[in-house]
């Protein structure tokens, strides 16, 4: 394992966590009435959804050629 594969693959852990903590952070800060949290973790949210998803069609797109490569 390379250390940029290892790299991908503890940033991807970190923005699956941080973006599960905004996610459930939202509620807390609706009720609290803190509305520049909200706006805030949901950024966080989207960031770490498109991150996730970005490495998610790379890994996905090696995975194929590498199969296509195969006899």
């Amino acid at each position: 394992m390379t250390l940029a594969r290892l790299g991908t693959i503890l940033l991807t852990t970190v923005a699956t966590i941080v973006g599960l903590v905004s996610f459930l952070f939202i509620p807390l800060s609706l009720v609290t009435g803190h509305a520049l949290n909200v706006v805030i973790e949901i950024v966080l949210l989207v960031l770490c959804v498109w991150y996730v998803a970005r490495v998610m069609r790379g890994d996905r797109r090696d995975r194929i050629a590498a199969e296509a490569a195969l006899p």
